[in-house]
């Protein structure tokens, strides 16, 4: 989400009341993502990041995720 349109999506999504978890795969990108309104921010590059957005929505996953990084993360997107 600390890319051009994930920031936007993130900006938007916030914009119109909706709970946005965000990834990033450095420490400023999750700064970033936090500091433009994402409820909770996760290290992609983190081993059990799906696990803990698992945890953080109860068990239930996401409703949507905008994917930028398909050929690398689509396998565990489809997951959650």
């Amino acid at each position: 989400a600390s890319g051009a349109v994930g920031i936007a999506a993130v900006q938007i999504a916030v914009a119109h009341g909706q709970r946005v978890f965000g990834t990033a795969g450095t420490e400023q990108g999750l700064q970033l993502v936090k500091k433009l309104g994402a409820e909770q921010v996760f290290n992609h590059r983190d081993e059990g990041y799906m696990d803990e957005i698992l945890k953080a929505t109860g068990g239930k996953g996401v409703n949507l995720i905008l994917e930028m990084l398909a050929n690398i993360n689509l396998d565990k997107d489809l997951d959650i």
